[in-house]
């Protein structure tokens, strides 16, 4: 099992992304600890009063909820009340048992998964700073692991980002036909793209690119596939090596056969729900700008990969899940996810943020020029 806790600046939007998800049948509120009514019979303004009741008592707190998950394994077979216990047994090890708070099981993802929600100010208007402990909490993962016999996958995550800085092709230090091999049996089975461009923002992480050519050479004409390497810009280097040659034979037309095969995948409008409520979710924080987006994408296994604009050719983006394998050009993902849209909403909500803080100010002047 892995933990994942990060305190949020606004509990409400916390909330209303865990409702959101349960409105679009991918979660549901399973647990509702220390409130007044049962989980059955509380509203979402319910949940929203109670909790924001605890956030008034102490104004200074500036980040009010606290978010985590729990994250099993697909191996693991847990029913809802599985999850509710784990959930309960590890806030009360967290010393968080006192707190009022809410358990959403996920099923957004491949892997089961449960949200729980508290505020971090106590009922005595107290800050909850030093409550939680990412030391206790690895401990305590070790212990349910092994009280309810489960998959202990808290280092796996960083295992796959070894595996993929691992297969990374660096020229001149390995024979190119084996390094391209490895990669290419690593990525063309098992990511779900759609067209070649998709499949290139994979195999640049690991500094491949399939290439047909020009439109007017002979290569393009006669269909041809070749793989080359990249040098960390992104730059060709050394020599190709045709499709054909491989032992896999990852040519045009036994990839355009996987693009139609991955663009009919019944649960392709389900992974792109996965990446668009993360880009929503994220860009809805204050001070949101691409460094910290690309961060916060990447803690959700979600790899954001830019091309240079090219004469003739705006910069695009794509997005590679990990998670499900599906990939995702934003120029096809939606009119809110392309290259220019991003740059255009971060750059909007980066203003809007600068007059929210002016608008602030002069208000607090005005009641600082009233009082005297």
């Amino acid at each position: 099992m892995l933990a994942k806790i990060r305190t949020t600046k606004f509990i409400r939007a916390t909330l209303y992304y865990n409702e959101k998800k349960q409105s679009l049948e991918k979660a549901q509120c399973i647990a509702a600890e220390n409130f007044v009514k049962d989980v059955e019979e509380l509203t979402y303004k319910d949940k929203l009063y109670h909790l924001r009741r605890l956030t008034s008592l102490n104004d200074n707190v500036t980040h009010n909820g606290l978010h985590i998950s729990l994250n099993f394994h697909p191996a693991d077979q847990l029913s809802d009340s599985d999850k509710v216990q784990i959930a309960m047994t590890y806030m009360d090890a967290m010393k968080l048992g006192h707190q009022p708070y809410l358990v959403y099981s996920h099923t957004d993802v491949a892997h089961p998964h449960v949200h729980v929600l508290t505020a971090t100010v106590q009922n005595d208007g107290k800050h909850l700073s030093q409550s939680w402990n990412y030391t206790r909490s690895k401990a305590i993962i070790k212990e349910l692991d092994q009280s309810w016999h489960l998959v202990q996958s808290h280092e796996k995550q960083a295992e796959k980002q070894n595996l993929r800085q691992a297969l990374k092709i660096s020229y001149g230090e390995s024979a190119t036909m084996p390094a391209l091999s490895k990669v290419l049996d690593k990525v063309l089975p098992h990511y779900k793209y759609t067209s070649l461009e998709e499949l290139n923002a994979v195999l640049r992480l690991y500094n491949v690119e399939a290439y047909r050519g020009k439109e007017q050479s002979h290569l393009y004409q006669h269909r041809g596939m070749i793989y080359r390497v990249l040098d960390e810009n992104g730059q060709r280097t050394g020599s190709y090596i045709k499709a054909s040659l491989f032992n896999s034979k990852p040519t045009l037309d036994k990839l355009e056969k996987k693009f139609e095969l991955n663009l009919a995948e019944a649960q392709r409008q389900q992974h792109r729900q996965r990446v668009t409520v993360n880009l929503e979710w994220n860009m809805a924080k204050k001070n949101m700008d691409l460094p910290t987006l690309k961060k916060a994408l990447e803690r959700e296994r979600i790899t954001m990969v830019w091309t240079e604009a090219k004469e003739g050719k705006k910069q695009n983006i794509f997005y590679v899940d990990h998670e499900t394998k599906a990939v995702f050009d934003g120029n096809k993902l939606g009119e809110r996810y392309d290259a220019a849209a991003l740059h255009h909403r971060l750059a909007q909500a980066s203003v809007q943020e600068e007059k929210q803080v002016l608008q602030h100010r002069q208000r607090h002047h005005h009641t600082i020029m009233r009082d005297l």
